[in-house]
């Protein structure tokens, strides 16, 4: 089995470990200790340009591959359909390709539902419920947390008082984000101090 092959079947293991899918915004979606979160707009991971952001989080922590999953659709069977995989060798256009699907209206860039991606260093776990607007990495190793921060700002993701107070997308609007949904975000999504 091939290095990338084995690291690919990691990284779809991780998400199993890394979300409680019975779980929803404005709940901590994340499973086990993770140290900080970033917010940004859902439809980020549906650009073409996402797939380097990963392949940098990728390269960050000496990982190979990672895996996008559709949660909605996501089985015990992980069935191919419902993951894509990224590598280093990834490129945006086949992951556009990917996301459009076969055939017009077919892919997941069509579809509301709630995605993960992870790698199989995981040290790093992306939720997004595309219907509330919003998306969050969760990163583990607060002590190696700086050297995040330069990919945090690049792609536009923000701690979670920055993105309700500078709204980073129609999901931390005040139209959009409750008061009640708000302050149950701050105590759910808290950075662990160093």
């Amino acid at each position: 089995m091939s290095t990338i092959h084995s690291a690919c079947l990691r990284a779809r293991e991780n998400l199993r470990h890394g979300i409680v899918t019975d779980r929803r915004f404005p709940r901590n979606v994340f499973s086990g200790q993770w140290d900080d979160f970033f917010f940004f707009d859902s439809d980020w991971i549906f650009d073409a340009d996402f797939v380097q952001w990963v392949k940098d989080l990728i390269n960050l922590e000496d990982g190979h591959c990672a895996c996008l999953a559709n949660l909605d659709a996501f089985t015990d069977a992980g069935s191919q359909e419902r993951l894509l995989f990224i590598d280093h060798k990834s490129t945006s256009d086949e992951y556009r390709s990917l996301l459009c699907g076969e055939t017009p209206g077919d892919g997941w860039i069509h579809t509301i539902d709630r995605f993960s991606c992870t790698s199989d260093a995981f040290q790093w776990c992306i939720y997004c419920e595309r219907s509330n607007e919003i998306a969050v990495i969760a990163i583990r190793k607060y002590s190696s947390l700086e050297s995040y921060l330069p990919l945090m700002a690049k792609y536009k993701a923000a701690r979670l008082d920055e993105a309700i107070r500078k709204p980073i997308s129609y999901g931390f609007s005040a139209q959009a984000l409750s008061t009640q949904w708000r302050s149950e975000f701050l105590k759910e999504y808290v950075a662990r101090s160093p």
